[in-house]
């Protein structure tokens, strides 16, 4: 039994190989529909039904799944067949208004339909599921979905130990530090800022590597206690961090994490961020 999330009037222009019987240029009898399983997640179906006289008829249905859909305009829409033999059919509604509304419910389906494809793909890879997966990310392939694939954090070691150089143009210190493999550059960046340093003066190398924010420790080659990294200081002027840019950015962190310890940086504690404090603690546990 499914469950209609919407259904509003349009008319189409088809262009394919596959026969629709459409009725007549003009006719407001055609209507889409959106409709949902509600006892299998992520199945959605587009329909098209004829209204004409006082008849309901299905002239197609597709799986949103199996489909491309793509915004042309204000009241135009394009559904394209993912697969063979990619029949094109677009959808004119009668006002912006309508168009806009069916607009945010198919998308935010949309949306819901792949991370459900992408769960099955995660669940058929860790079987071992060869066969699945490749279904799973073809479906995802055809729909080109913009997607980010990360290891599961327990395929990492509880914690490592890393070995921190620390420089800048003129002095270098040692620091140890409890990091997870999986953590990215960016949260180590974060955990940094409790040595006084703002993120944006940070210049993390591993492996001689120049590290991006968005990759994990572990893409660097962060595997076994003691691992060697180094984070190399520029000054604020360097990194154009002014007093506005640093406030904000404080701002922003402290709505998403607890206050910082006494020792971090505040409003009132700005620094140029061009040399080492005169001690940094070294933990050997």
């Amino acid at each position: 039994c499914s469950t209609v999330l919407m259904s509003v009037r349009v008319s189409v222009c088809h262009s394919g190989i596959r026969p629709l019987c459409l009725p007549g240029a003009g006719s407001e009898a055609l209507r889409l529909q959106l409709s949902m399983d509600p006892s299998r997640a992520g199945e959605f179906r587009l329909a098209l039904r004829d209204m004409s006289g006082n008849r309901s008829v299905f002239i197609a249905e597709f799986d949103l799944r199996s489909v491309q859909y793509e915004i042309k305009s204000s009241r135009c829409h394009e559904m394209r067949l993912a697969a063979p033999p990619h029949d094109c059919i677009r959808f004119n509604f009668r006002c912006d208004r309508e168009a806009e509304e069916w607009a945010t419910v198919v998308m935010s389906s949309l949306r819901e339909a792949h991370r459900e494809l992408c769960l099955e793909l995660s669940r058929a890879i860790e079987a071992g599921n060869t066969q699945a997966a490749t279904q799973h990310a073809s479906a995802l392939a055809r729909q080109k979905a913009t997607l980010t694939i990360q290891l599961s954090e327990k395929n990492y070691r509880d914690g490592e130990i890393l070995s921190v150089v620390v420089e800048d143009v003129s002095s270098s210190a040692c620091v140890t530090v409890k990091v997870f493999a999986f953590m990215t550059v960016a949260a180590l960046k974060q955990q940094f800022l409790e040595y006084g340093f703002h993120p944006r003066v940070q210049r993390w190398v591993i492996g001689q590597c120049l590290c991006i924010d968005q990759r994990s420790l572990a893409s660097y080659g962060v595997q076994k206690d003691g691992d060697t990294a180094y984070v190399y200081l520029i000054s604020a002027r360097q990194a154009r961090l002014t007093r506005q840019l640093f406030q904000q950015d404080l701002e922003n962190a402290l709505l998403i994490s607890p206050l910082p310890p006494s020792n971090s940086p505040t409003s009132q504690d700005w620094r140029g961020y061009s040399t080492l404090p005169s001690r940094l603690p070294h933990n050997n546990q």
